[in-house]
């Protein structure tokens, strides 16, 4: 029974490290190839030919309690005119970026590296600020009773952020690690990794199956 269990462990594990976007397994998936699981209010795919259905992950965060506005983002809190979005389109530019209207508040242009695709970006226009651990998960497993300063702060970190293709960050929307990994698979290690670390530093929970999930995929990486 033990090795039975451990076998278990091990085909869930290689299951995680090769499919693109999240985990198989063998029941309980409708013909699109995933399900809604109504604890979170949230449709999941479980095979690469699936298409997002169903419910819709911001309208049921929005219902469970969630709503965007409150988790205040993109703010100047050195009040130079560049907001947080600025500031690391800036930080993360392979070269110097330049600015729209003359001025030096909002970035027009520079060159970013997206290692969620593994591709160059060149027009501030197409790149998304991800927050690696969406505000929308971090609601749902933990952060629902913060204070709205703890929320502005979650919001604005720059640990959690990173410079990415707009609509990969858009297809990403609110989904952890259990659902959702960069296209690019060399940097799935440390997106995991980069997951893992803010949700240590802010203290959210996991649920049992993503807890054992991770662990078990940083442990791989670790060995690589």
């Amino acid at each position: 029974m033990i090795l039975i269990s451990r076998l278990r462990v091990f085909t869930t594990v290689l299951s995680f490290l090769v499919s693109s976007n999240t985990f198989s397994h063998g029941g309980g998936l409708d013909t699109n190839g995933g399900h809604n699981n109504r604890k979170i209010g949230a449709y999941h795919c479980h095979r690469d030919y699936c298409k997002p259905r169903g419910i819709n992950n911001k309208v049921a965060f929005k219902e469970a309690g969630y709503n965007r506005k409150n988790w205040r983002h993109w703010i100047d809190n050195d009040k130079d005119c560049q907001n947080t979005r600025a500031e690391i389109l800036i930080a993360a530019s392979l070269e110097n970026v330049s600015y729209r209207n003359g001025k030096t508040c909002s970035v027009y242009s520079g060159k970013w590296y997206d290692p969620y695709s593994d591709k160059v970006w060149t027009l501030a226009s197409d790149v998304d600020i991800d927050h690696i651990v969406p505000l929308a998960w971090a609601y749902a497993h933990g952060a629902s009773d913060w204070s709205s300063e703890r929320k502005a702060k979650f919001a604005n970190d720059s640990e959690n952020l990173i410079a990415v293709k707009d609509n990969i960050n858009q297809a990403k929307g609110a989904k952890g690690p259990e659902q959702w990994l960069p296209p690019n698979y060399s940097f799935r290690c440390e997106y995991v990794n980069s997951f893992q670390r803010v949700v240590e530093r802010y203290g959210l929970v996991y649920t049992t199956s993503e807890e054992v999930l991770v662990k078990h995929y940083i442990k791989r990486c670790a060995a690589l």
